[in-house]
């Protein structure tokens, strides 16, 4: 029977594992000083099968070792060498702390590098889409430009007359990468909103991906709104905001962006046949 820590043992297989099962607690590198080799790093510590000694592993930077420690046995009771014990206790409270500040910046170091991966992925798929979706707008731009000009109908007229009379500023806003086409479109004079297609908003990408042109109704003129102009009007009914509808009034018939219209050059694109419309939407 052997005595450790006050507890009897009938066999070394019980004794090796109550040892182990103190040893487990050193699971943390310690510094080591010896006189001849100088610092190193006790690595791993272990109760052999047989034997009256302990088995330290240490790695020093010029020698690496593995050094035997002894212990005392002595009338059946098994003691660890108490100077050994405390070198251990005192090294493993001093690098503990330095052991899991190395942990916690490894961990935080591995957080970082997922998340760059994470963003660079996310940033990757954006830009793939941005480029699609630039592709897709330039096309519309461009095929919208080369429409040919559609007669309208004596409805028509008369509600461009009526627009030109109770609409104020004509406004447009788009992605910067369509500046170049609208410009070589509707010219020099004008200077859209442009958005930076690739900064989010609140209310995310849309307004970046798309183009919109609009003019409010002045207040006075709300509430007689001819009934074949609502099908381009906001949800509140206060703007017409259908892009292709104010295009085609820019391109085609003598409208223009910004605050005033020229109205002599929007009846110059009104068909004989129908300037009495134009005037009679514009008397409204």
């Amino acid at each position: 029977m052997t005595t450790y820590n006050n507890i009897n043992f009938d066999n070394s297989a019980d004794l090796r594992d109550a040892l182990n099962s103190n040893l487990s607690a050193l699971s943390y590198p310690f510094a080591v000083k010896h006189k001849t080799y100088g610092n190193g790093q006790l690595t791993f510590v272990k109760a052999p099968l047989t034997g009256s000694s302990l088995f330290a592993t240490i790695d020093f930077p010029a020698f690496p070792k593995t050094m035997a420690v002894d212990v005392v046995l002595a009338s059946n009771l098994l003691e660890m060498p108490e100077a050994l014990m405390e070198t251990l206790v005192e090294a493993q409270t001093a690098f503990k702390t330095d052991f899991l500040l190395q942990e916690q910046a490894k961990r935080e170091a591995s957080r970082l590098a997922y998340e760059q991966a994470k963003q660079e992925a996310e940033d990757k798929k954006l830009a793939e889409k941005l480029e699609q979706t630039k592709t897709r707008m330039i096309r519309d731009f461009e095929k919208m430009a080369g429409r040919e000009k559609t007669d309208g109908t004596n409805e028509f007229f008369y509600c461009l007359g009526w627009i030109a009379k109770n609409c104020g500023a004509f406004s447009a806003a788009l992605p910067d990468y369509l500046l170049p086409y609208f410009q070589k479109q509707f010219g020099l004079t004008y200077t859209p909103r442009v958005v930076d297609s690739q900064k989010k908003g609140p209310a995310g990408w849309t307004s970046q991906w798309s183009t919109s042109m609009a003019t409010n109704i002045k207040k006075k003129s709300l509430d007689k709104i001819p009934a074949y102009i609502t099908q381009y009007l906001n949800p509140n009914k206060t703007a017409i905001t259908n892009t292709p509808f104010i295009w085609d009034l820019v391109a085609d018939y003598g409208f223009q962006f910004g605050k005033t219209q020229d109205i002599d050059k929007i009846r110059q694109s009104i068909p004989a046949s129908c300037i009495k419309d134009f005037e009679q939407g514009y008397a409204e």
